[in-house]
């Protein structure tokens, strides 16, 4: 077996950043960090499609505050820009409903969405979640994890999904689900420095949510952004 003491830092390699997030808050809540520290950067969210059905409230959109989803989505979508804007970030929405609202889309399909934005941009690293406890996240995670291979010379980092990480065993599981598929989970630090302040910011733009989630989670927002670099797994030497 061979043995490299070289520490892993594709957070520190020159190029654009992609972050992928599930829903409108995800990709801030768990990268916001690393967004800030890149200004120029894509915030691509991959459920970000309104209803049809102007007469439909979610459970969750009416703890929120909404009258109903259509109104949710166009809220939460001038949230997502207002954090962007804190962070120095561009933003993406693709036509794909969050599952509250309806069947989610095969992973196949994300993927081929997501490879036709990988396509048309100049990125270097994408970062998107290890898909923890949530069917969204679990999607989107394996619609990168699709594709993955088709760019070699992109740093795919997974980031620990904000929230939900503090469940007991999630991330685990998710990091050994890597391992059963032959791909290699390295921790890459730190968090740039200096890029704290613009994701505070960037946080508090989503009201709507910070008041549904539940209070007792919420401090895991301000707590260290976490990394994994995904590689196809080699053969020991």
């Amino acid at each position: 077996m061979s043995y490299s003491s070289e520490l892993h830092t594709p957070l520190d390699q020159p190029g654009r950043l992609l972050v992928v997030s599930p829903h409108f808050d995800d990709g801030v809540f768990g990268a916001g960090g690393l967004l800030g520290g890149r200004p120029g950067s894509r915030l691509l969210t991959v459920f970000g499609a309104a209803p049809k059905d102007a007469e439909l409230c979610t459970d969750w959109d009416r703890r929120s505050g909404f009258a109903n989803s259509v109104e949710a989505v166009a809220a939460r979508r001038a949230e997502d820009e207002q954090a962007a804007r804190a962070l120095g970030a561009e933003v993406e929405w693709l036509d794909f409903l969050d599952s509250q609202y309806g069947a989610p889309p095969h992973a196949d399909v994300i993927a081929a969405a997501l490879a036709r934005v990988i396509d048309a941009g100049d990125f270097t690293i994408v970062a998107f979640p290890l898909g923890l406890f949530h069917s969204d996240h679990e999607l989107v995670r394996e619609a990168c994890l699709t594709i993955l291979d088709g760019w070699p010379d992109i740093a795919w980092l997974g980031y620990e999904d904000a929230l939900y990480r503090r469940i007991a065993g999630v991330v685990q599981a998710a990091l050994a689900e890597f391992a059963t598929r032959g791909l290699v989970a390295t921790p890459v630090w730190p968090q740039p420095a200096g890029a704290a302040e613009a994701k505070q910011i960037a946080v508090g733009a989503y009201e709507s949510q910070l008041v549904a989630f539940d209070p007792a989670a919420l401090p895991d927002l301000g707590a260290p952004e976490r990394y994994w670099l995904i590689t196809p797994g080699a053969d020991d030497e």
